[in-house]
């Protein structure tokens, strides 16, 4: 055998060697490789988003059967249009419907000119195009108008017409709130490669969840960081939990999906609340907490009997709504599905409560991620499922009063992020001089 062969065969070893090394000990260029991988398979799969033409990356197959309004009991739903925000067609878009399923008016924001400027954006890519964003919180406003968010990139007012109001440059997401003092309320977050000089107990990195109050303009007026909250009422429990060392928490911490102002007119039905107080969810310690944003006094905190929570509302009886996902991590089968649950506090920890509506063979309802509750005011729940590209209402008795099925196609459906119901004479005077769509 030459020496040549040799050095070719020990060359071929040493590379096995060193790629098997590579991919065991994750040494350098192991993520660099993973992550071109990774977009190789995205691409491969998702061609039809990147090109523009389908977004094929977020559409939902098999599923419910019908397309639009399915069911539609006008005795028992409650009257109004709903706003949704999800994609519709082939468009990321809000659009509010009447009963009947007729669209009334529909949004598409050009999301990628919008987000021409984000160098707030850390830790996160800017998308590629408008399929690759998701319109996740959304909130019909008197003026005919909408307030939503770019997931992880922007809060947006958009005005009855289309055109771009204001743009609030932060990492919003999953929900915001039209307070009842003419200001609103959005989720967002920061990102943390170093110690933080506050709060030294998690090691980076990691994401700090916050809410913003912004003004009718978009000027933001306050920042509140959750872990401000947790540290000022001594939580820290409920978020380190078993694990050993402490601190031994990183990453994605509290995952903080919801934020809602307790108004005066609900004030009286909560004894141990105030009007002006804040609730807020988080998902990874199966946590609510409602809190005096003045002071960051926790009222009232509970951990459970939700798993993976999403958007619980204050309704009016004292009762609060909270979206149980229980993702268990094999489709709803070790848990048993989603449910409704509704909870009286009582006490800074304690409170009554029921479930209101759950998955079952004869009544399907499961959301691994995401979802959101409205509570239009008659006593009936709307839901959104989003990751099942459903909305349906129900009333006290459980039984499904409206239905929205958000198809594609013939074997797709696409996601719903979020569903809310207005009254019937609410803005609908505000479009008369915009274009259809």
């Amino acid at each position: 055998m030459s020496s040549r062969l040799y050095l070719v065969l020990f060359t071929m070893a040493v590379g096995i060697l060193v790629g098997a090394a590579t991919v065991h000990f994750r040494l350098f260029p192991y993520q660099m490789l993973m992550s071109a991988k990774a977009t190789v398979e995205d691409v491969m799969v998702n061609w039809e988003a990147f090109l523009g033409r389908a977004p094929v990356n977020q559409l939902i197959p098999g599923g419910y059967d019908g397309d639009g309004v399915t069911i539609l009991d006008a005795q028992r739903s409650a009257p109004g249009n709903t706003l949704m925000a999800g994609v519709k067609g082939n468009a990321v878009a809000l659009w509010l419907v009447t009963p009947e399923g007729e669209t009334l008016r529909e949004w598409q924001p050009p999301t990628t000119e919008i987000l021409t400027d984000a160098e707030h954006i850390d830790g996160v890519e800017k998308p590629f195009n408008d399929f690759f964003v998701t319109l996740h919180g959304a909130a019909l406003l008197p003026d005919g108008g909408t307030l939503f968010t770019i997931s992880h990139y922007a809060l947006v007012k958009m005005s009855a017409c289309g055109t771009n109001d204001w743009v609030v440059p932060t990492m919003a997401h999953h929900a915001v709130f039209a307070s009842h003092d003419q200001t609103y309320w959005a989720v967002t977050r920061f990102h943390h490669d170093t110690d933080h000089p506050d709060h030294n107990r998690i090691r980076p990195q990691f994401w700090e969840d916050a809410v913003i109050q912004v003004d009718s303009n978009g000027t933001i007026l306050r920042t509140i960081s959750i872990l401000d909250v947790i540290e000022k009422n001594r939580l820290w429990g409920k978020l380190f939990g078993g694990q050993r060392p402490v601190p031994s928490i990183s990453g994605d911490i509290t995952h903080l999906n919801d934020v809602e102002v307790l108004s005066p007119e609900m004030a009286d039905a909560y004894p141990d609340f105030d009007a002006g107080d804040v609730m807020v969810s988080l998902r990874n310690p199966n946590m609510v907490i409602v809190f005096d944003p003045e002071t960051l006094d926790a009222k009232w905190s509970k951990v459970g009997p939700w798993i993976r929570q999403h958007d619980p509302d204050f309704g009016a009886d004292g009762w609060i709504a909270v979206l149980d996902n229980r993702n268990d991590g094999a489709d709803g089968t070790r848990f048993g599905g989603s449910r409704v649950v509704l909870i009286r506090p009582k006490g800074p920890f304690g409170g009554e409560w029921r479930v209101a509506y759950e998955n079952s063979a004869s009544t399907p309802f499961f959301t691994a991620k995401r979802g959101v509750l409205d509570l239009p005011g008659n006593g009936n729940i709307l839901v959104t499922e989003s990751e099942a590209g459903r909305v349906f209402e129900f009333d006290r008795s459980g039984d499904i009063v409206w239905e929205y099925i958000n198809r594609y196609d013939a074997e797709n459906l696409t996601s719903v992020m979020h569903a809310e119901r207005y009254p019937p004479d609410f803005a609908v005077n505000a479009y008369s001089n915009c274009d259809q769509f």
